[in-house]
């Protein structure tokens, strides 16, 4: 479940998120999904895709460190 404090966890990540980028976390009842556009990260330059990365790996650890199982995943892209 997706608390309060998980939020709270989530926001105060927000300085470390390249502009032009975002992630959705989705409450699955007995864990969260990080959902990730491929397509936003393909359109930041090489060194802003280096900060998304580290950003999302920050929120996936974050989550964790709650006591949160989290899976990473990508929305369907463009065929």
């Amino acid at each position: 479940m997706y608390t309060d404090r998980m939020r709270r966890t989530f926001r105060q990540l927000d300085n470390h998120c390249p502009k032009g980028f975002s992630l959705d976390i989705i409450d699955e009842e007995h864990f969260l999904t990080i959902r990730v556009d491929p397509d936003q990260l393909a359109k930041l330059d090489d060194f802003n895709q280096r900060r998304a990365v580290e950003y999302l790996a920050k929120v996936h650890h974050a989550l964790q460190s709650e006591g949160q199982v989290v899976n990473l995943v990508r929305k369907e892209g463009r065929p």
